[in-house]
């Protein structure tokens, strides 16, 4: 071997300490997970957001009023483009390249896929159902309310996959869930 070989081989050498010292090649940052961890936090905080104010304007459209009613199918309009919204921003977010990020992503997809068919299918049931004027009010809280309740259990469901993932990523990366 000859004095620049070895020191080529020194050099390399040293720029591989460097990074298995947690330089530039140690891979995805404390800062960088907790930016994802957030991104994916307030697009879920948004889309609840957005489900309240409709369960809000349900409850007040429930006796009947159109004026009420006409509110309710527009928080709904606004929920199914928040859905939308949320939805497409979450296939564009950069997913840290670990096997916990990957997953954490993974149950908030899936997450997003279970809420909304509840949107579609039964929240939209309660619009129709407030939109009727066949029904009466009582008849209205009737048929509601076991929506309602099915869809808490649902959403309990998956939620409990994301937190369980969301944990897991924050324990590898070092940072604390609030």
């Amino acid at each position: 071997m000859t004095i620049r070989t070895r020191a080529t081989l020194g050099a390399l050498f040293a720029v591989s300490l460097l990074f298995a010292a947690g330089g530039c090649g140690r891979g995805v940052s404390t800062a960088e997970a907790v930016r994802f961890n957030d991104t994916l936090v307030g697009l879920n905080a948004r889309l609840a957001q957005a489900g309240k104010e409709f369960g809000e304007a349900a409850v007040k459209a429930v006796d009947g009023d159109l004026i009420e009613i006409a509110k309710a199918k527009r928080a709904f309009e606004k929920l199914t483009e928040t859905m939308d919204g949320v939805k497409s921003e979450s296939k564009g977010l950069k997913v840290p390249d670990s096997a916990s990020a990957r997953r954490l992503h993974e149950e908030f997809r899936r997450m997003l896929q279970a809420q909304e068919q509840m949107v579609k299918d039964d929240l939209g049931d309660v619009l129709r159902l407030l939109e009727d004027p066949q029904q009466t009010s009582a008849e209205r809280r009737k048929k509601i309310a076991p929506i309602g309740s099915y869809l808490e259990a649902i959403d309990t469901k998956v939620l409990a996959g994301v937190r369980k993932a969301q944990a897991a990523f924050a324990g590898e990366y070092g940072f604390k869930l609030k």
